[in-house]
């Protein structure tokens, strides 16, 4: 709901002041359904940056969990390190989404 104040008598909207009103309950509902789609995005985003370095996280889990120059190739260690920095913004970003979300909707 929306309500105009004139300043003058001809209703020149550049002279003239508006007034909205918002329910909040109804606001906080689409902040919070905006935060919830934006969260399963970045789970989304995060699964599809996992699922492209499985094959080298099982060969690093087979080498006891260490990225050894002797079992991987340069780029394979680019790689890993990439991925690692890309999902620590990722579940970092997830973890500012959550406390959103919890903000909006109690």
């Amino acid at each position: 709901m929306n309500q105009e104040i004139p300043k003058t008598n001809d209703r020149d909207p550049k002279k003239s002041l508006y007034i909205y009103s918002l329910n909040p309950s109804s606001l906080f509902g689409s902040f919070s359904e905006q935060y919830i789609k934006s969260w399963i995005n970045l789970k989304e985003k995060l699964q599809f940056e996992s699922s492209k370095v499985d094959n080298l996280r099982e060969r690093i889990d087979r080498h006891g969990g260490s990225m050894s120059r002797d079992f991987f190739t340069q780029a394979e260690i680019k790689e890993w390190n990439q991925f690692q920095r890309i999902s620590e913004r990722l579940e970092h970003a997830l973890l500012k989404m959550e406390e959103l979300i919890l903000l909006f909707t109690n």
